[in-house]
């Protein structure tokens, strides 16, 4: 069943923080149009460590992050493709080389039929996009990628979402509290990921290998299934969802965000970005 439209009463029952930052129109890389922007959006990246091209798409992703807010425009870079040479083989990490691929990226990407990298999944909504400009530098922007995500903007938002998320050092545990409120009855797939910035580990280009590449966005893991779990909503009633995520060792805490959205037949509902809070 899909969601109804949310009256403007209820968009206000509960406060999200939706914030669009804006970079001065001389420090544009590409020319990104103006837009009311009434939900987030999810973007799902596929990617590798020995996709020469990726870090090209990378980064015309980063700019419109800085454009719109991070919390809108929310990215989860997926490393995946090890079998089609693009992602790095977990089997092989070493001091240099180490991998940021996991089993549910490639669970994910064989999922939707793993295309050529760079690519990406806008809302789960028309299909994989495969960057057009493949190559280029991020100033020629690529015209699929940038239109899906702005008419994923475009679509009416039919719940309210929110979360909490913070981590007790001393059990090494990230709790997380996902809040979602609808109008009418609907049931639905709520998913909630780990991901983490700031990650320093290498990347090929075309004619040398860096070992400094900063990675952001990345996949961790999950909180749920892959196609998340089955949730229920009472129209007009807050619904509340808690999780508890073992912190992996090789994890930066402090570098660590959670991605909830809601999915039905149509594709992604709302998404909600918000970084895990140490507590000491």
């Amino acid at each position: 069943m899909k969601f109804r439209h949310l009256t403007t009463a209820l968009l206000a029952g509960v406060a999200l923080l939706a914030a669009c930052d804006s970079i001065a129109e001389r420090d544009r890389l590409i020319e990104v149009p103006s837009v009311s922007v009434t939900r987030s959006v999810l973007v799902e990246e596929f990617s590798g460590q020995y996709c020469t091209n990726c870090p090209y798409g990378a980064a015309q992703l980063h700019q419109l992050q800085q454009q719109y807010g991070a919390d809108t425009v929310v990215v989860v870079t997926i490393h995946c493709g090890v079998d089609e040479g693009f992602g790095a083989d977990p089997a092989e990490d070493d001091e240099d080389f180490k991998s940021l691929v996991t089993g549910m990226g490639e669970e994910r990407y064989k999922q939707v039929g793993s295309p050529s990298q760079p690519s990406l999944l806008v809302d789960r909504r028309g299909g994989v996009v495969i960057r057009d400009d493949v190559g280029s530098k991020p100033e020629n922007a690529s015209s699929k990628w940038l239109t899906a995500i702005l008419d994923a903007f475009k679509l009416p938002p039919v719940l309210r979402l929110g979360a909490t998320a913070t981590c007790q050092p001393a059990d090494s545990t990230i709790t997380v509290d996902v809040l979602a409120l609808t109008e009418a009855d609907a049931n639905a797939r709520l998913s909630v990921w780990v991901t983490e910035d700031h990650i320093t580990a290498f990347q090929k280009f075309s004619d040398h290998y860096d070992f400094a590449y900063e990675h952001n966005n990345i996949l961790r893991a999950s909180a749920t299934p892959l196609d998340g779990d089955a949730v229920t909503f009472r129209g007009h009633k807050t619904a509340r969802f808690a999780y508890r995520i073992p912190v992996d060792s090789r994890w930066n805490v402090a570098n660590l965000s959670i991605v909830a959205f809601v999915t039905d037949n149509s594709g992604v509902c709302q998404t909600v970005r918000v970084p895990v809070k140490v507590r000491r």
